[in-house]
C-alpha cells in the first residue's frame, strides 16, 4: 500500500487533516514495536481552561479547556490520561494524596450549571463574577504573620476557588430546589437522579457530610483534636465512653440542625460525580463523537485533490475503528494506599489504633523506613475466618470497585505494598524495624499480617522460642525458603537457636495457606472489583468475554506504583498475577544490570516505563543535579543501548538531544516488538516545564500541586506546536515512534509509516 505524502511546510500547528493522519500512523507504530498503551499524567486541577471559563483552576468536566486538551492528547497518539485520587482534601497543604477515598473535592463547572443541561440553576453573570475576580494573591502564614504571596497565571489558585465554590454552591443549590418546587422538567429529572445518587452512596455520604459539617466548626483540625469529645467517637462502636444510644441520639441531632448543609453536601458530591462520569465517558469515545467530523475532513481533502484514494481508504478505515472499537483517551484513576481523616472518621472501629503504615526502607537510597503514621484496615477486619470479606473488606471493595467504575482506564493503586504486605510500626514504642538492605532482600515490617499467620496457621513455632522479629527477615513467608545470605539467619545460627530444617518443613506445609493469605487482598478485593465493572460495562455495551479474557483485562487495568523498596511476598504476588507496575527511568542504574529499575531488564516485560513522575523535577532538571561523572554514565548507557555513538552525544553536549534519546529509549522498552510494553509520560516532560509539581516532604502550598499546563490566556497547543518543538524542548512523539520503529528493528517492514512519521514530526520541529 502507498502512503501518499502531502506537501511540507515547516514549524507550524499540524492541520486537522493532519493529525489524523498523525493518530493513524503512529497506531500503526505502536503496534509494530509492541508499545500497548501510552499514557500522560496530568492532574485535573493542571488542566488548561479556556479564558472565559476561567475561574483559577482545571476542572475534569465537559468544559472547553478540558475537551481541547483531550482532543489534542487523542491527535498525538496518546491513549490514556492518568489523573490524581479525587478525594475531598483539605485547605492549605491541598495534597491530592491526603484526602478522602470516596467523597471527592467539589471541584465543580459552574459554567455548565448555567445551561439547559441542569436547568440554568446557576446565573451566567454571576458565573462571569467568578471568571473576572480571580484573585492571584495567596495569603501563607508565617511563624509570627501572614503574608501575601503573588502567584502567576499558570498556578492553581485553591484559596480562592474553594472559596467561590463556598459561595456558589449554595446559590445554584437554592436554585436547584426552588425550581423543583416549580415543577420545572428538567430539575425534576436530575432531582430524581440526585435521590437516586444518594440511595447509592448513602453508605459514605452520611458519616462523610457530618464529618464535613463538623470539620469547619473545628478549623479543619484532626478530629481526634475537635472540642467536643462526643463528636470525636460518633461513629466508633468500640468507644466505651459514649454508649450507642448517646452516640445515635447526637448523629440525629446534628442531622436535623444542619439538615440545609448536609443536603448541599450530598448535592455538591452528585454534581462533581455526574460532571466527571460524562467527561470520562467523552474522552474515552472519542472515536465516536469525532467519526463524523474527522471523516468530513478527510473526504473534502480527497475530493481537493490533497491526498489520494489510497491514503483515504486507509484512514477512513481506521476512523472506522476507532469508533467501532470505542477507542479514545481512557481516563486512569489513582488511589492512595492510607485514608483520610474523613474515612477514618466514619469508621474508626475498621483501623488499626496503635499501629500504623509507613513505606519500607527504600533500596535506591539505603535509607530507613518511612513513618507514614496512616491507620489501616488490619487483615482480621479484611476477612472473616471463612476467607469472606469482612466488615473492612467490603468497604475497601465498595471504594475500590467504584474507582473503577469512575475510571475506564484503570486504577493506579500508590504503593501497592501497603495492600499486600504493609510496612507497619507501633508509634508511641517508636519502634520502626531497621531493615536490612540489599539487592536480593528488603526485611518486611508487617507486623500485623505475620502476625496473624503466626497465630493462625504456624502455633507450632511457639516451641521453637523465634519470635516474629526474629523470623522476619529470614523466611519467605510465601515458599517457605531461607534466605541464605541473611545475616539474621546467622545471627541465629550464633546464638544457638536450632531447628531450622523443621521450621522450614512448617513453613512449606503451609504454603498454600500463606499465599492465600497474602493474595487475598489482590484476587478477592481488587481484580473481583475489577472483573465485576467489567462484566457490568460488557453488558452495557452488547459485548462478550470468557473468563480468561475477562481475567485479562483486569489485570490490564491495575497499575501498581511498586516504585520503593519490595518485600518478597510483594515481588511473588506481583509475579503470580503477572500485575503490571511502574518503572522510573530517571532512577535507573548504569552501572548495575541488575538493577531494579534498570531500562531493559528483562524481567520488567510488560511494566510502564517513566522518565519522571509527579513527585521528581522534570528529567531535564534532574539531569542537571547529577555530577559529571553520573552524567556521563547515564550518556554511555543510553547511547550503547541504542547504538549511538556516545562520543558524539558527549561532545558539545546538548540536553535537547540526549533526551530525545532517553525518550526513544523508554519508548523502545526491550527492543523486542513481539512483548508488551507501556510507557507513561509526564506533562512537565511534554511541556517541557522546569518546575517541579511536587516536592516531597515539603510543606508549601505555594510550591506544591499548583501548576497547570498554562494560563487560560495561552493556548497550550501553540506553546507545544510552535514553541517547544522547533527548539527540541518538549517530547516529540510522532518522531520518537518513527525512530522507535528503526530501534526495535521494524522500520524496513514499516517503511512508509516511518516516512510519514517523519514528515508530521519534522512540520512541528524540523
Amino acid at each position: 500500500m502507498k502512503l501518499s505524502s502531502s506537501c511540507v511546510s515547516f514549524k507550524r500547528q499540524l492541520s486537522q487533516l493532519e493529525k489524523i493522519e498523525a493518530r493513524a500512523y503512529a497506531k500503526d507504530a505502536k503496534k509494530a514495536i509492541g508499545l500497548e498503551n501510552l499514557a500522560l499524567v496530568t492532574h485535573s486541577v493542571s488542566f488548561p481552561s479556556n479564558e472565559d471559563e476561567d475561574i483559577g483552576i482545571g476542572i475534569l468536566s465537559l468544559n472547553q479547556g478540558a475537551i481541547s486538551y483531550v482532543n489534542f492528547l487523542y491527535d498525538n497518539a496518546i491513549d490514556s490520561l492518568s489523573i490524581e485520587p479525587m478525594g475531598y482534601i483539605k485547605k492549605e497543604l491541598y495534597s491530592p494524596y491526603d484526602g478522602s477515598l470516596l467523597s471527592k473535592k467539589p471541584i465543580i463547572d459552574f459554567k455548565e450549571l448555567t445551561s439547559d443541561k441542569w436547568a440554568n440553576i446557576f446565573e451566567m453573570d454571576d458565573f462571569n463574577k467568578i471568571v473576572q475576580g480571580k484573585n492571584y494573591n495567596v495569603e501563607v502564614p508565617n511563624e509570627s504573620a501572614i503574608s501575601l504571596v503573588e502567584f502567576d497565571k499558570n498556578q492553581v489558585i485553591y484559596d480562592y476557588v474553594f472559596s467561590q465554590i463556598d459561595w456558589a454552591s449554595k446559590v445554584a443549590f437554592e436554585n436547584f430546589k426552588k425550581k423543583v418546587e416549580d415543577k420545572n422538567p428538567r430539575a425534576l429529572e436530575l432531582n430524581l437522579e440526585f435521590e437516586e445518587f444518594k440511595k447509592e452512596n448513602e453508605y459514605y455520604l452520611k458519616g462523610d457530610s457530618i464529618y464535613y459539617i463538623l470539620s469547619l466548626q473545628n478549623d479543619q483540625k484532626p478530629f481526634l483534636e475537635w472540642e467536643n469529645p462526643l463528636h470525636r467517637v460518633l461513629f466508633d462502636d468500640d468507644n466505651l465512653n459514649f454508649d450507642k444510644e448517646t452516640r445515635n441520639a447526637e448523629i440525629l441531632r446534628l442531622e436535623e440542625k444542619y439538615s440545609k448543609e448536609i443536603e448541599l453536601y450530598k448535592f455538591c458530591q452528585f454534581v462533581v460525580n455526574k460532571q466527571q462520569k460524562d467527561f470520562v465517558e467523552y474522552a474515552s469515545r472519542l472515536g465516536q463523537y469525532r467519526y463524523e467530523s474527522d471523516l468530513k475532513v478527510i473526504s473534502e481533502a480527497y475530493l481537493s485533490g490533497k491526498i489520494s484514494k489510497e491514503k483515504f481508504e486507509y484512514l477512513k478505515l481506521k476512523l472506522l475503528e476507532y469508533k467501532t472499537n470505542f477507542e479514545g483517551v481512557n481516563i486512569i484513576g489513582d488511589k492512595q494506599v492510607g485514608y483520610g481523616d474523613m474515612d477514618i472518621f466514619s469508621n474508626p472501629s475498621m483501623f488499626t489504633k496503635d499501629e500504623f503504615m509507613g513505606a519500607p526502607p527504600n533500596l535506591l537510597k539505603a535509607s530507613k523506613g518511612q513513618d507514614w503514621d496512616f491507620p489501616f484496615i488490619p487483615y482480621e477486619n479484611l476477612f472473616n475466618k471463612d476467607g469472606t470479606l469482612g466488615f473492612g473488606g467490603e468497604y475497601l471493595k465498595k471504594n475500590i470497585k467504584k474507582a473503577f467504575k469512575d475510571n475506564v482506564g484503570g486504577l493506579r493503586i500508590d504503593h501497592i505494598i501497603g495492600l499486600i504486605d504493609a510496612w507497619t510500626y507501633k508509634k508511641e514504642k517508636q519502634d520502626s524495624p531497621l531493615s536490612k538492605i540489599s539487592d536480593r532482600y528488603v526485611a518486611s515490617g508487617s507486623r500485623h499480617l505475620f502476625k496473624y499467620i503466626l497465630n493462625n496457621y504456624l502455633p507450632e513455632l511457639e516451641q521453637y522460642n523465634l519470635t516474629q522479629k526474629t523470623i522476619i527477615g529470614v523466611i519467605d513467608p510465601i515458599g517457605g525458603i531461607f534466605d541464605e545470605n541473611s545475616l539474621d539467619r546467622k545471627s541465629l545460627i550464633q546464638n544457638g537457636v536450632f531447628g531450622f530444617d523443621k521450621i522450614q518443613e512448617i513453613f512449606l506445609s503451609k504454603k498454600e495457606i500463606i499465599d492465600e493469605v497474602y493474595s487475598s487482598v489482590v484476587e478477592k478485593i481488587i481484580l473481583d472489583s475489577a472483573r465485576e465493572v467489567i462484566v457490568e460495562r460488557n453488558e452495557q455495551n452488547g459485548i462478550k468475554m470468557t473468563k480468561a479474557q475477562i481475567d485479562s483485562c483486569a489485570r490490564q487495568l491495575l497499575l501498581c506504583e511498586d516504585l520503593g523498596a519490595l518485600t518478597l511476598p510483594v515481588k511473588k504476588i506481583m509475579e503470580k498475577y503477572d500485575l503490571i507496575g511502574l518503572r522510573d527511568a530517571s532512577r535507573s542504574n548504569p552501572y548495575n544490570p541488575n538493577h531494579h529499575f534498570r531500562e531493559g531488564n528483562p524481567q520488567e516485560q510488560g511494566n510502564y516505563w517513566l522518565i519522571s513522575t509527579h513527585d521528581t523535577l522534570p528529567y531535564k532538571e534532574l539531569f542537571k543535579t547529577y555530577d559529571k561523572e553520573k552524567q556521563g554514565a547515564h550518556i554511555d548507557y543510553v547511547a550503547s543501548e541504542l547504538g549511538l555513538d556516545s562520543g558524539e552525544l558527549k561532545s558539545d553536549f546538548n540536553f535537547a538531544k540526549f533526551f530525545e534519546a532517553k525518550v526513544l529509549r523508554v519508548f523502545s522498552a526491550d527492543k523486542n516488538p513481539k512483548t508488551p510494553n507501556n510507557v507513561m509520560l509526564n506533562w512537565l516532560d511534554l511541556f517541557a516545564i522546569n518546575k517541579p509539581y511536587n516536592t516531597p516532604g515539603l510543606y508549601d502550598k505555594t510550591k506544591n500541586w499548583n501548576l497547570r499546563v498554562c494560563s487560560s490566556q495561552d493556548s497550550f497547543e501553540k506553546i507545544y506546536y510552535e514553541k517547544n518543538m522547533p527548539q527540541s524542548n518538549g517530547i516529540n512523539i510522532l518522531k520518537t515512534l518513527s525512530k522507535a520503529l528503526a530501534v526495535c528493528g521494524v522500520s524496513n517492514d514499516n517503511a512508509e509509516i516511518k516516512e510519514e512519521l517523519d514528515r508530521l514530526g519534522g512540520i512541528i520541529q524540523e
